[in-house]
């Protein structure tokens, strides 16, 4: 049996129900995941709303927008992993972990096998994240964010005390160690009360992403796309892009293990 053809993202094809057809499928074209599962004795998998098959060939998704997550904070997030050099991202990729709790989380769990070269993948230190404004201090370069902030603070210093807003809390207890991101995003939140008592609306024309920095982002997050069977073994959530086989994971367990050892 060939490779089913897929060639709209986001699209799965049906296997049926012969396990043995689909497991040798999956001895053919899944050596690499297959060695790593093995060595952590544990499987990846994931959870699927809706229905689906018992088996089937699917391909991610290539602009996978967050459902969890804030929009801008992904993008920021995968701009990063591009800049490092990684193809996997938040945006074109499945969600697997071995754990199966947190598979279950998001519907009936599938265990799933990446194919060797119509595939890749990216980890993270993350068990799991949802991605926020409050993830993107651990994303830029401090040093070159931070006059841009005090600058704008001190603008908002000036201006009348007319309303409750938080210029005599926030900016008022800033110090050369405090977060400027959490700074930005509490004035960007608050804006338009800055606004109505004076600001001019160009002081809050910062673009992040221009502060982004990958070496930041990789301290902190340490990102990579090998010794995947570190990550299965850790339960961080790996990033699946391109084809890749699942088996409905409690109709097939006993199955799995006689024929995969694991």
């Amino acid at each position: 049996m060939k490779i089913c053809e897929i060639t709209k993202s986001g699209s799965f094809t049906d296997l049926g129900q012969d396990f043995r057809a689909v497991a040798d499928m999956i001895e053919r074209d899944c050596t690499q995941y297959l060695a790593s599962a093995r060595k952590a004795g544990e499987w990846l998998r994931r959870g699927e709303g809706g229905t689906r098959p018992y088996m089937f060939l699917a391909s991610s998704r290539q602009h996978r927008n967050p459902l969890h997550s804030n929009k801008q904070a992904q993008e920021y997030w995968d701009l990063c992993l591009k800049k490092l050099g990684f193809t996997a991202l938040r945006s074109n990729s499945i969600f697997a972990t071995s754990s199966y709790g947190h598979a279950a989380a998001f519907g009936r769990v599938y265990v799933v096998f990446p194919l060797d070269r119509r595939s890749a993948y990216t980890y993270t230190n993350q068990l799991d994240i949802t991605l926020g404004a409050h993830n993107l201090g651990r994303m830029v370069n401090h040093d070159k964010l931070t006059p841009v902030i005090d600058d704008l603070a001190a603008k908002l210093r000036q201006l009348p005390e007319t309303t409750p807003i938080i210029t005599n809390t926030v900016l008022n207890k800033m110090t050369p160690v405090t977060d400027r991101m959490a700074v930005w995003n509490v004035i960007n939140r608050n804006r338009d009360k800055y606004i109505n008592v004076g600001a001019d609306p160009r002081w809050f024309d910062i673009d992040i992403s221009q502060f982004l920095d990958e070496k930041t982002f990789e301290k902190n997050f340490q990102p990579s796309n090998t010794n995947l069977d570190h990550a299965i073994s850790d339960r961080l959530e790996v990033y699946i892009t391109g084809e890749y086989y699942a088996i409905l994971d409690n109709y097939y367990s006993i199955q799995l293990s006689e024929r995969f050892g694991i």
